[in-house]
């Protein structure tokens, strides 16, 4: 072929490079040319039929398949650069597996948490208000505070506990009890020496009436309401008060330094009692209320024991408290130096004592702003 003709064919078929590339190599390699040629045209024939069935299949599969879909010829008229748009295919998932779940667990077992969280003491309650928000708004609910500190007093769910003014809350209430203050913290912190709380010492005063002892024996004849309180400790070895607040009492035993060493030896034993709210009262706080003295008995003569109890005169005569009264019955041998006695409506403690010349019995008590008796002290000084 001439270098005339190829030109020709190759301006003829500008658009057809295949084909002038073929016949290029026809003229420069003979017959192997040529069969190049020829496989290449019959490879790009197989690939347009392969095309053509493959697109009559699909549109006779969209068209419903027999009668329902288009000829042959009309799928050859549909314009074979258009592109068919396939709809997306995705596999269901789970609700619990999606990465932005909309349920809120937490809600839907609130009851659930909170009848673990009334199981709880208030340390497991205080780090688990740090895990979350949430665990904070379930945490801060008053009445899981009450339930801790029902249960941490031992005083039954049966004995309603009156809800502390608006001012105060439970878990205030909670940590005032727990957090190792006690009546000589803000004051005469120089004279403590040792406290014991006894057996998480909360009684249950349902009265106003509230007697102090240091003896520890019931009075055959009781002394009449309005005694005075000197007349009524140098007669039977015990008071009545009748203004005493209402509700939970917390008690405590302290061994203190005697600020009077010259008189006695230096050793006091104090029966401490207030009531739940007191250490959270600004009265307390600022120092308004002070301790003032009702009476003084004396035992001139040797003591083998230090006693004292706080009684609620209206369960006096209950099972558990009548006891009290009779310390040989559970003082415990001589070798024990203090036993310390609680049940719901009473506390008393009781020293062994060595040599003395005898004990000067000190009561106290505080009132608040109304007059009620919110706090009381029986201390022994031993001579």
């Amino acid at each position: 072929m001439s270098f005339s003709q190829l030109t020709y064919y190759q301006k003829l078929n500008r658009f057809n490079s295949n084909q002038a590339n073929g016949e290029r190599e026809e003229d420069n390699n003979g017959e192997k040319g040529g069969l190049l040629t020829y496989f290449r045209t019959k490879r790009a024939n197989a690939k347009l039929l392969t095309y053509e069935r493959r697109r009559k299949r699909e549109i006779n599969t969209d068209g419903g398949g027999g009668g329902g879909g288009i000829s042959f010829k009309e799928a050859a008229a549909v314009p074979a650069n258009k592109e068919r748009k396939l709809a997306r295919l995705s596999s269901p998932q789970t609700s619990f597996r999606m990465p932005h779940s909309t349920v809120n667990w937490y809600q839907l077992n609130f009851d659930l948490w909170t009848e673990v969280a009334e199981h709880m003491g208030g340390k497991e309650l205080t780090i688990i208000s740090s895990v979350s928000r949430w665990f904070n708004s379930l945490v801060s609910q008053g009445y899981l505070w009450k339930r801790a500190f029902l249960r941490d007093m031992k005083i039954p769910a049966a004995y309603p506990a009156a809800w502390p003014d608006e001012s105060l809350s439970w878990k205030e209430i909670y940590a005032s009890a727990f957090d190792g203050s006690h009546s000589f913290s803000l004051r005469h912190q120089i004279w403590h020496a040792h406290i014991a709380r006894i057996q998480n010492g909360a009684f249950y005063v349902t009265a106003h009436h509230m007697l102090l002892t240091h003896t520890l024996s019931l009075p055959r004849i009781p002394p009449p309401a309005g005694t005075a309180f000197e007349l009524s400790v140098a007669l039977c070895g015990s008071c009545i008060l009748d203004n005493a607040k209402t509700g939970i009492w917390i008690s405590d035993y302290h061994r203190v330094h005697c600020p009077w060493s010259n008189i006695t030896r230096g050793v006091v034993h104090v029966l401490d009692a207030r009531h739940f709210e007191l250490f959270l009262e600004e009265g307390f706080k600022n120092g308004t209320w002070q301790y003032e003295d009702i009476a003084f008995g004396i035992i001139p003569y040797h003591c083998d024991e230090a006693r004292g109890g706080i009684f609620n005169v209206a369960r006096m005569w209950s099972p558990n408290t009548r006891q009290f009264f009779f310390p040989n019955a559970w003082a415990g041998i001589p070798t024990n130096s203090i036993k310390l006695g609680r049940s719901l409506f009473a506390v008393a403690f009781c020293a062994n004592l060595e040599q003395n010349q005898g004990i000067l019995v000190r009561y106290q008590v505080m009132k608040n702003d109304n007059g009620q008796v919110v706090s009381t002290r029986i201390s022994n000084y031993v001579i």
